[in-house]
């Protein structure tokens, strides 16, 4: 097997990395890749893949992020997109890519992932503990003098609006990442495409999905002092109850903050700052890989 990281610019290896994402995952990184955001001007999101005649057999990606936590800067290395060919499982290929990522773990103050339930037992070997994270949420406030429409990130004017705003930042969030341009536009022109709203009358844009009766607001982008309350009732959508932030707020005060159950869910790198001990914290949504 022959180690490969440049599979971003290599028009083969890059269909062959999609191709075995699509039969893992169910989806690829084509349309990121052709749109222009998976780039290194706008993220670090970088395969490290095992190839066997000229086939992509097995992947774990690292995307470095810099975080601010309260204003103070982490440095991050994320995990994902890890998978083997079905046929080729067995053979020791994720632990060599694994071994091979982690080498360079201490130019990072914190390595994380988030593993799903049929591999929680995996990660361990290599250091890696379980964290908690924890939900803030709110009952929906009804509905109030502004309101939020559709934007769509697929629209140049609406991008650019869309990207104009967001470099706002988010007032109420304790964790930023300003700089990663890629993953937030991997979910906002993909994913979450329909779930991008502008609200004018504030200056402000926010990703938000319904679910169920409970909106969760992955991000909002808008000037600093704006109430998260006008915020919230602007989103107000038919049948939205509650409240649930997809980050950790500034200010929890009034906020329902409930462990997040899930199968799988966050591990964190053993050596490394641990921004949870002690603390009720979540990963902002948009930048899960």
């Amino acid at each position: 097997m022959e180690y490969r990281d440049d599979v971003r610019d290599n028009d083969a290896l890059r269909a062959s990395f999609n191709n075995l994402t699509r039969r893992t995952f169910g989806f690829d990184f084509s349309d990121w890749y052709d749109s222009g955001w998976w780039s290194a001007e706008h993220t670090a999101y970088t395969p490290h893949v095992l190839v066997s005649g000229g086939r992509v057999e097995a992947n774990v990606s690292a995307t470095a992020i810099l975080f601010t936590v309260d204003g103070a800067p982490l440095r991050t290395l994320q995990l994902g997109t890890v998978m083997t060919a079905p046929e080729q499982r067995g053979r020791g290929m994720q632990r060599r890519l694994m071994e091979h990522v982690l080498e360079k773990a201490a130019d990072y103050d914190l390595v994380y992932l988030y593993a799903n339930e049929t591999v929680t037992e995996f990660y361990p070997r290599f250091g890696f503990v379980p964290a908690v994270e924890y939900a803030f949420s709110c009952p929906m406030p009804a509905d109030g003098p502004f309101s939020a429409v559709p934007a769509d990130a697929g629209d140049p004017a609406g991008l650019r609006k869309l990207l104009a705003l967001r470099q706002q930042g988010n007032p109420f969030s304790a964790i930023e990442m300003p700089g990663e341009t890629g993953l937030f536009m991997f979910y906002c022109s993909g994913f979450l495409r329909d779930c991008v709203y502008f609200i004018d009358e504030l200056n402000a844009a926010a990703v938000a999905e319904l679910d169920e009766g409970t909106l969760l607001l992955h991000d909002v982008f808008c000037p600093e002092g704006t109430p998260l309350e006008d915020v919230l009732s602007a989103l107000a959508l038919p049948g939205a109850k509650r409240v649930t932030l997809g980050f950790t707020p500034k200010d929890p005060s009034g906020m329902l903050c409930e462990p997040i159950v899930e199968d799988g869910g966050l591990f964190i790198l053993q050596g490394g700052k641990n921004p949870f001990a002690g603390r009720k914290m979540r990963l902002p949504t948009l930048f899960h890989t």
